[in-house]
């Protein structure tokens, strides 16, 4: 015999006519509430009291989360301590932490109106028609979570407010990433003291005692040889750093003013003259005749060297010719130079042996080193992986940027034996040049280099650019070793560094035979002040910044759009079921479960209902897919009415 479900009989008990009415009940004394039962009884007096409070608490975080941001925006990252009793490491909190904690406080609170607004709205949801009754429970949900949002979202198709309930809910989810992602942090070098020194000179001066005689002679300092020697080798850009002290590697300093050596070169190519024969090569391949010379007006050529086969001589630099136009009066340094390159079809660089052709591109300056102060401005910074300045060779890591903003070259020669006396250059001092930094007024001289140093420089740099290259016919090398080969070799295989030559926001970009003379020069300069750099309490020294490596905070404010949405569909949210229930005659009930299990059904869902406690989960949502209700209000109070002839929605 099959078994039959057993009914729950439903009574309804008889109002005991001593309960307390409600007019009774709420003139009932306060005398037995608590302070905190008094305090939420008149908190909730105030129907949208909790409302309020999270649009206005989420609305402050945002603007705090604002203004903390708007503050270490480009400033070191804070470094926050406190010590605690009974622990050797101090407290310690974060940026972040702040920002989290900020995030965790407006978001909790913007989700207040949101969750509250959604609880109200199914009930408007179901007085503005019938409605299924599982559409209940997809507000509920929806209020009480993420997925329950998107569900909600899905259902009403965004053609209904409380969609702005869910977009605010699933928003809800980028709030805390968002706030992190406002402040990213970023290694710069910022200032933290002015302990670097840079050194700079007014005048030069070096003799050498004969013996102990006291008698001086003329001699080139060793540390001015090396300075030239490694200025022409060009490998690295240590060279180009002058005598400094820098703790971290990036430091700055003001524009200067120094003793310094200028270069000065012209083109003369347009003066070349080119004669070519046929090659004629010996059986044994080491002897040639013929070939191409290349020549000056003043008799310079490629011929003039003495090499044993001339028409392999690819570059020549001379000392001793007349000028043709330079008229510089006994400079520190005049060379002529002529050179032949390889066409630029012609693909050969230094992959065979070289000699000059009727098509092989011909070169020809004449340049002088002269003495002049320089205005400059020095920045070094250290060689960073993803940097650009990667491909700048340094040992040390240290990249220099030099800036020649100033020159002053009119220089005169006052001595009457040619080996006394001294070489001035005329500058404006202190008094009329106002570019002059407060720390070189008080070290001011009149610039010179005394004509002992003068004349020995002179003779040094005559030795190192009287010179010649020649090609070797079975082979790439290239030699004699010296200034003119260096200068050659960088320029046929673009390997000279950027220093005096690379070109920036002062000087033009150059090559050859230019950016050789010029690196020579800046060789001297370093020098002339390396010998004051050395003596020990000099005050020819510049005071500058020293930076240092600092976590610095960059604000992303497009990351704000998440939590000010959040806010705003809140409100929005908040103000629509505002007006819908004031419109709707109905009290706030919110997420209220009393206002729901209070909530009466009329006679007829009530017998449609009456076997519910025997159904599960399941069956009961196939059931609340069936069943239409709508919420009315009339003289009974507000209850669920069942309807069957509504249309589906």
């Amino acid at each position: 015999m099959a078994s039959e479900k057993p009914e729950v009989p439903v009574t309804e008990a008889p109002v005991d006519e001593s309960s307390p009415t409600s007019s009774t009940r709420g003139q009932e004394p306060n005398k037995n509430k608590s302070l905190f039962e008094r305090a939420t009884s008149f908190l909730g007096d105030w129907y949208y009291i909790w409302e309020v409070f999270g649009i206005l608490i989420s609305g402050l975080a945002i603007i705090t989360i604002c203004m903390v941001v708007k503050h270490f925006d480009q400033k070191e990252v804070p470094k926050w301590e406190a010590k605690v009793p009974g622990r050797k490491e101090p407290f310690r909190l974060t940026i972040n932490s702040l920002l989290s904690m900020l995030s965790v406080l407006g978001s909790t609170c913007a989700m207040i109106p949101v969750t509250k607004s959604l609880g109200q709205l199914k009930y408007l949801w179901f007085m503005e028609q019938d409605r299924k009754l599982a559409d209940l429970e997809v507000f509920d949900s929806a209020s009480r979570g993420k997925v329950g949002s998107a569900m909600l979202i899905w259902k009403l198709r965004f053609k209904h407010l409380a969609v702005l309930g869910g977009l605010a809910s699933l928003l809800a989810l980028a709030y805390g990433p968002f706030v992190q992602n406002l402040l990213t942090f970023n290694i710069k070098y910022r200032e933290v003291n002015h302990d670097a020194l840079l050194s700079y000179s007014w005048g030069y001066a070096f003799e050498v005692d004969n013996g102990g005689s006291g008698v001086t002679v003329e001699a080139t300092d060793r540390s001015l040889q090396y300075a030239v020697s490694q200025a022409l080798q060009d490998a690295t850009v240590d060279w180009a750093v002058p005598a400094l002290m820098c703790k971290t590697g990036q430091c700055s300093w003001p524009d200067y003013y120094t003793i310094a050596a200028c270069s000065r070169c012209q083109d003369i190519s347009h003066l070349l003259t080119r004669t070519c024969t046929p090659v004629v090569t010996s059986e044994d391949g080491f002897t040639e005749t013929g070939g191409c010379n290349v020549a000056l007006p003043n008799g310079l050529s490629l011929n003039s060297t003495g090499a044993d086969n001339p028409q392999r001589v690819v570059m020549v630099m001379n000392t001793t010719m007349s000028p043709l136009a330079s008229n510089y009066s006994s400079p520190l340094a005049f060379v002529q130079s002529i050179a032949g390159y390889p066409s630029e079809g012609s693909g050969s660089k230094l992959s065979k042996p070289f000699m000059i052709t009727e098509d092989s591109l011909l070169s020809a300056h004449e340049c002088t080193i002269i003495p002049c102060v320089q205005r400059q401005n020095l920045t070094t910074k250290l060689q960073i992986d993803n940097d650009s300045d990667n491909i700048v060779p340094s040992d040390n890591g240290v990249i220099p940027s030099i800036d020649i903003i100033e020159q002053w070259d009119k220089y005169t020669i006052n001595s009457t034996t040619g080996s006394d006396g001294y070489a001035y250059i005329p500058f404006d001092d202190p008094s009329v040049n106002k570019n002059i930094n407060s720390q070189q007024v008080n070290t001011y001289t009149s610039p010179y280099m005394e004509m002992s140093a003068y004349n020995a420089i002179k003779k040094y740099l005559a030795g190192l650019l009287n010179d010649y290259v020649s090609s070797n016919p079975t082979s790439t090398e290239y030699y004699p070793k010296g200034a003119a080969s260096s200068i050659y070799f960088h320029t046929v295989n673009g390997t000279w560094t950027p220093p005096y030559c690379g070109g920036n926001e002062t000087t033009v970009k150059q090559d050859g035979v230019v950016c050789g003379m010029n690196k020579i020069a800046a060789g001297l300069t370093n020098a002339f002040r390396l010998e004051t750099w050395q003596i020990i309490d000099s005050p020819d020294r510049i005071n500058g910044t020293t930076n240092a490596a600092k976590q610095i905070c960059k604000a992303q404010w497009q990351y704000v759009s998440a939590p000010i949405a959040v806010w705003i569909l809140g409100l929005v949210l908040f103000i629509g079921v505002v007006i819908k229930t004031r419109r709707a005659h109905i009290k706030a009930w919110r997420t209220s479960p009393l206002a729901t299990l209070l909530l009466r059904l009329d006679p007829d869902s009530r017998e449609h209902l009456k076997d519910w406690q025997n159904m599960g989960d399941a069956e009961l949502k196939e059931m609340a897919q069936e069943l239409r209700l709508q919420l009315q209000i009339d003289e009974s109070g507000p209850r669920f009415v069942r309807r069957t002839d509504g249309s589906p929605s």
